[in-house]
């Protein structure tokens, strides 16, 4: 269980074993910050790596509630889906939720687990993010297909809607 760091100088973030961690405050309240990662409205706006965009098919936000999102690279590229069920939701500290790719190639991979919890900071929110990944293995595949990259800018343009929605 070696350690791999992956972070910069505004989001701590690392590997170890099947786990990958995330960790950043950002200079907003709480609740709006939960309000941009629970709301179909701001996920396009964010999510993903930068110049690209995403599409919110399903987002139903409650235990069980499933979601399914669209990555697109660029306006010819039909997108990346990916999918998901939420097993616990506590507004505004707690969401955990399953994700797959919901491609062909991914098919029969387990689903990983993402555990996210918000916590109050000096009027700011601390952002940490556990994903848990079926194996090391595909944790290693995730790192080598570029998520460092996706996860770094995610939280960038993350704290660029935050600051709009101000």
């Amino acid at each position: 269980m070696t350690r791999q760091d992956f972070g910069n100088d505004r989001t701590v973030m690392f590997s170890e074993g099947a786990e990958l961690t995330l960790d950043r405050v950002f200079d907003a309240p709480r609740e709006r910050v939960w309000e941009a990662i629970t709301s179909p409205l701001y996920i396009p706006q964010w999510w993903g790596p930068a110049n690209t965009t995403a599409r919110v098919d399903l987002m139903d936000v409650r235990p069980g509630g499933k979601w399914r999102w669209i990555a697109v690279m660029h306006p010819s590229d039909p997108g990346t889906p990916f999918m998901g069920t939420y097993r616990e939701v506590e507004k505004p500290a707690l969401l955990v939720r399953t994700l797959e790719f919901d491609t062909e190639e991914m098919k029969g991979v387990p689903p990983f687990v993402e555990t996210t919890t918000l916590d109050e900071v000096d009027g700011k929110t601390q952002v940490f993010n556990i994903t848990r990944f079926p194996a090391e293995e595909i944790l290693q595949g995730a790192l080598e297909s570029g998520v460092t990259k996706a996860a770094l800018d995610s939280y960038d343009r993350l704290a660029d809607l935050l600051a709009r929605m101000a």
